[in-house]
């Protein structure tokens, strides 16, 4: 669903402090910044870089309760019901 190329999306919840985010990424500071209470931080990357790090409302679709943080193209696969907003991940979909 994006139209943009990346080979790793990383998916920082609610919470998580720009350290931790810096940290994790271990690329550079693009991207890296505190994550508030009602956005997730979705994290882009191509080829070592930050292609696109939008913040995304959890009004729209909350991942707060996906606890794996990384994702390849092949593994970023989401699920949304059709009577709320908790999303999953499809490998964790009943």
């Amino acid at each position: 669903m994006t139209d943009f190329d990346w080979d790793t999306f990383h998916l920082f919840t609610p919470y998580v402090g720009a350290e931790e985010v810096r940290k994790w990424l271990a690329i550079d500071g693009s991207g890296a910044r505190d994550v508030p209470e009602m956005e997730c931080l979705l994290v882009f990357v191509k080829g070592g870089g930050v292609v696109m790090d939008p913040d995304f409302s959890r009004t729209k679709g909350d991942f707060s309760s996906i606890r794996k943080s990384r994702f390849t193209r092949e593994e970023a696969r989401f699920t949304a019901p059709k009577n709320g907003k908790a999303l999953t991940h499809a490998s964790d979909s009943p």
